[in-house]
């Protein structure tokens, strides 16, 4: 995402340095450092610190740092971060239609019409992952305010553990009974109860 794998594996990585570098994800990185704050941050400088003291321990860092003979820098923030950026590019798939949509646009002046036929839409009818039947919006936005919570040691000790029953209940509610486990949902959820309590301790 820095833009620098090429002093580490040579020239085959130029293209991708030249495209992260020009795309400035690291550089989104940074800012994005400067607009984090509360238990995010704290979260992210402890696993920050823990990387940076294996790194000084000298332990084992896998054989690809073997074969290459490189020895990682200590990490800053923005070595963290920036692994959600390539990861949104990544995912980004369609910006390659959106920019061959621009090239026939502008540099060869197709019509709006023409342009679809060349680049066709996803059928509306055709199979999809998910349906509006199937998104449960509102479970998932209770249980991240849930754990939210649970993670906010400035929130009252009662509340934690009201927010951690609202948890299991909305987990319980997502994963169901598992087949041929021979394991209730309501011993499922409290081992989940127990888990989260200890949390909080």
């Amino acid at each position: 995402g820095a833009g620098r794998l090429s002093s580490v594996v040579g020239e085959a990585a130029l293209d991708v340095d030249k495209e992260m570098r020009k795309l400035g994800v690291y550089a989104a990185a940074e800012e994005s450092w400067n607009h984090i704050s509360g238990p995010a941050r704290s979260d992210l400088e402890a696993y920050l610190a823990g990387v940076n003291s294996y790194i000084q321990s000298g332990g084992n860092l896998g054989l690809e740092f073997i074969v290459l003979g490189h020895s990682p820098k200590l990490w800053t923030p923005a070595d963290v971060l920036v692994w959600a950026k390539v990861m949104s590019f990544s995912l980004s798939e369609n910006s390659k239609f959106e920019e061959e949509r621009f090239r026939l646009f502008f540099r060869h002046n197709l019509t709006q019409a023409e342009v679809n036929k060349l680049i066709l839409d996803y059928p509306s009818d055709a199979v999809t992952i998910l349906s509006a039947g199937n998104v449960r919006f509102k479970e998932a936005a209770e249980l991240r305010d849930s754990m939210s919570l649970i993670a906010d040691p400035s929130a009252k000790p009662e509340l934690r553990k009201q927010a951690v029953q609202q948890a299991v209940d909305v987990l319980s509610a997502f994963v169901g009974p598992r087949r041929g486990e021979g394991h209730s949902t309501e011993g499922r959820a409290q081992d989940s109860s127990q888990y989260l309590q200890d949390l909080l301790h």
